[in-house]
C-alpha cells in the first residue's frame, strides 16, 4: 500500500491504458483489505471538571446574572454602588454587584465536593487592575476554630504583613498554604487570585452596610487603617467582609442595626446553625491606634455584627473560607435549591486554540500552516481562503489518547458540521487498523454515502464498540466525496478534486449522480 501511496505522489506518466487498469485493481484490492478507521474530533471547548460530561453552559456569571431581580424566586439582586474617588475600587464609574439575599436563596453550589454558597457575583480586580466579573464562594460548613493572628509582633491586626517585615495574620497563612491544599487539584485550578479589601473603621459598634462597604475600600486615611497598614492584599482565599453579611439580609440596606435583620439573613443562618450561636472572623481588620500588641479584627457575634472587639492569642473564631472563582468557570448542573445545588466545570482553552499556537514547528511540534485559496468551484472556502493546520513529517508531536487508546491527530480544519456551521476542529486517525474489510460488497461500490459496507460498518458497529465518553465528542461532519481519474496527480490539486461541487454536465468527479458529500 505504501508504495502504491508514493507511486501516487510521483509525477511519472501512466505509460499505457493496461497498466491503468492493472494499477486500479491493485489499489481497488489493497484498499479493501487496510481500511483505517477515521473521524474528526469533535471542538472540545471545554474539560469537566466537576459534574457531568456533556454540552456546558455559558459561563456561571452569566447565567447567574441573568437571575437578578429574583428571577424564579433566585434570591438575586442588583445593588449599584456610585462611584467614588475615595475607593479602590468604583473610583472612575458606578459598581453593579449581584448579591443573595434573604433567608434561604438559590444559591447552593458543590465546590470540592462539599457545599458551599455563592455570596454573588462582584466585579473584582485579579491585582494587576483588571476588572471582571466572578463569582464569590463561602463555605457553608466552618473549618473549625482558630485565632484571627496569634502573632503578637506589631502590626498584629494586619492581615498582610507590613513594611516587609512581621509575619502575614496566621489565619491568611493557614488558608493560603495549609487549607487550600487539602483542596482538590481541580477545585484549586478554579479559584482565581483576587485583590482582597482591608479597610476598617474605629469607631462605634454598628455601620450600616453601604457605609461599611466604603470603609474596607478606601484608599487611605487613618480612620480606615490603622497606621501604615496595606489597603489590599492579592491571594486567593479570604474571610468575608463586615458588608457581605450586611448585604445578605434582604431588608436592611438603611439599617444601623444588622441584629434586627438576621432572619432574613441567610449568612446568618449558616453562622448560627454550624457555630452553636459563636462567632466567626471577618477578614475587615478594626482600627485602634496605640494597642498594637492584640488582634483587633471584626467579626459576627451572636448573630449579629460584634463590637470591634480585643482578642488575644487564644481568641479562637469560627472559620469560613470564601473564594472568587475564574472568570471562565462553568455552572453545568442544578438549580441552586439545596436539593440540587449548582454544578461547575472548568473552561479550558479549547484544543483547537492550544494546538494552533504550535504551528511553524514551535518547539518542533510538526504542526504547520497550509492555505487554499478560496475557489468559487469548491464546497468549501469558496468565499474565502482556507487555512489548515497538519502534522508534517517523519515524527511530529501528534499522539493523542482517545477511546484509552493511541490515535493520531492528522490537524485543525475548517469542517462544516452539515448545517454549514464552520468552524475549526481537530482530526484523528487510529494508530492502529482495526482489520481488513471491504471497502463495499454490492453493486455501485464507489458511493460511500449509499451507504458502502464499510461505512456502514464503522458508523454503527464499530463507533458502537467506542465507550460513551468517546462517542460524545465525535462531531458530525460533512465529509466530501469527490474523486479524480487519473493516479498523477499533486496534494494540492487532488484537494480540490475533493471538494468539488457537484459537475451536471460531467463525471469528471462524481460518477454518475453520486453525492459530492456525506454527513
Amino acid at each position: 500500500m505504501k508504495k502504491i501511496i508514493s507511486f501516487l505522489k510521483t509525477d511519472i506518466k501512466v505509460l499505457n491504458s493496461y497498466f491503468l487498469i492493472t494499477m486500479i485493481l491493485v489499489l481497488l484490492i489493497l484498499v479493501g483489505y487496510t481500511s483505517y478507521a477515521l473521524f474528526t474530533y469533535s471542538k472540545t471547548s471545554t474539560n469537566v471538571i466537576e459534574g457531568e460530561v456533556g454540552n456546558l453552559s455559558k459561563s456561571g456569571v452569566e447565567k447567574l446574572i441573568k437571575l437578578t431581580d429574583n428571577k424564579d424566586n433566585s434570591g438575586l439582586y442588583t445593588i449599584t454602588h456610585p462611584k467614588d474617588t475615595t475607593l479602590q475600587i468604583g473610583n472612575d464609574k458606578d459598581i453593579t454587584e449581584y448579591r443573595y439575599r434573604g433567608a434561604n436563596p438559590k444559591n447552593y453550589v458543590k465546590f470540592n465536593n462539599e457545599t458551599w454558597r455563592i455570596i454573588g457575583v462582584f466585579p473584582t480586580d485579579d491585582g494587576t487592575g483588571k476588572i471582571e466579573n466572578r463569582i464569590k464562594l463561602i463555605r457553608n460548613e466552618s473549618i473549625g476554630s482558630y485565632a484571627w493572628n496569634s502573632n503578637d509582633e506589631k502590626p498584629s491586626n494586619a492581615w498582610v504583613r507590613r513594611y516587609n517585615t512581621g509575619n502575614d495574620a496566621t489565619l491568611n497563612v493557614y488558608l493560603n498554604n495549609t487549607y487550600i491544599n487539602t483542596l482538590t487539584n481541580n477545585s484549586k485550578n478554579m479559584i482565581s487570585d483576587v485583590k482582597y479589601y482591608l479597610g476598617g473603621h474605629g469607631g462605634g459598634n454598628y455601620k450600616n452596610a453601604q457605609d461599611m462597604y466604603s470603609y474596607e475600600r478606601k484608599i487611605s486615611g487613618t480612620a480606615y487603617y490603622d497606621d501604615t497598614n496595606p489597603n489590599n492584599w492579592v491571594g486567593k482565599l479570604g474571610l468575608l467582609y463586615v458588608s457581605d453579611y450586611g448585604y445578605e439580609s434582604s431588608n436592611c440596606n438603611n439599617s444601623t442595626n444588622l441584629e434586627s435583620c438576621n432572619n432574613q439573613n441567610w449568612l446568618n443562618n449558616i453562622i448560627s446553625l454550624n457555630t452553636n450561636y459563636s462567632d466567626s472572623w471577618t477578614i475587615t481588620a478594626s482600627i485602634k491606634s496605640g494597642r498594637w500588641s492584640r488582634i483587633f479584627s471584626f467579626y459576627i457575634y451572636n448573630q449579629g455584627i460584634g463590637s470591634m472587639q480585643v482578642c488575644g492569642a487564644s481568641g479562637n473564631k469560627q472559620i469560613f473560607p470564601t473564594l472568587y472563582l475564574k472568570s471562565n468557570v462553568l455552572i453545568t448542573g442544578g438549580d441552586g435549591t439545596s436539593s440540587n445545588p449548582y454544578k461547575l466545570s472548568k473552561n479550558i482553552e479549547k484544543a483547537t486554540e492550544t494546538l494552533i499556537k504550535l504551528t511553524d514547528n514551535k518547539d518542533n511540534s510538526g504542526l504547520y500552516t497550509i492555505t487554499h485559496a478560496k475557489d468559487s468551484t469548491l464546497q468549501i472556502g469558496n468565499d474565502k481562503d482556507i487555512t489548515e493546520y497538519r502534522y508534517r513529517g517523519a515524527n511530529p508531536k501528534n499522539y493523542v489518547t482517545f477511546n484509552g487508546e493511541t490515535w493520531r491527530i492528522i490537524g485543525v480544519f475548517p469542517t462544516d458540521d452539515g448545517t454549514g456551521n464552520i468552524e475549526n476542529r481537530i482530526k484523528l486517525i487510529k494508530d492502529q487498523n482495526i482489520g481488513d474489510k471491504f471497502w463495499d460488497t454490492g453493486v455501485g461500490s464507489n458511493n460511500w454515502a449509499r451507504p458502502a459496507t464499510l461505512n456502514t460498518e464503522l458508523n454503527t458497529t464499530y463507533l458502537n464498540s467506542l465507550d460513551s465518553t468517546t462517542q460524545n465528542m465525535i462531531g458530525n461532519t460533512k465529509y466530501y466525496l469527490g474523486g479524480y481519474s487519473n493516479f498523477s496527480i499533486q496534494k494540492d490539486a487532488m484537494y480540490q478534486y475533493e471538494r468539488k461541487i457537484q459537475n451536471t454536465t460531467s463525471n469528471e468527479f462524481y460518477n454518475g449522480t453520486n453525492p459530492n458529500s456525506f454527513i
